[in-house]
């Protein structure tokens, strides 16, 4: 499977981005820092925090990243 940065894929920026991938939220996140700066950008996130521990990030990190972003 090709693995590409969302940044990478979308030219401009995006009103909404819906990220569902068992656990690699936080890899998500940090292929698309451009687009995180958009103040319109939306998420919708699918979080589980058994699978982020899994994924061996502390289950917090997923909200923690995304309020550190600046969403709420």
């Amino acid at each position: 499977v090709s693995v590409v940065p969302l940044d990478d894929l979308i030219e401009g920026n995006a009103d909404l981005v819906k990220i569902d991938v068992e656990g690699a939220e936080l890899d998500v996140l940090a292929g698309m820092t451009r687009l995180l700066e958009s103040p319109r950008l939306g998420l919708v996130v699918e979080w589980h925090p058994l699978l982020q521990d899994q994924a061996g990030h502390e289950a917090s990190a997923l909200p923690v990243a995304l309020l550190d972003a600046g969403f709420r």
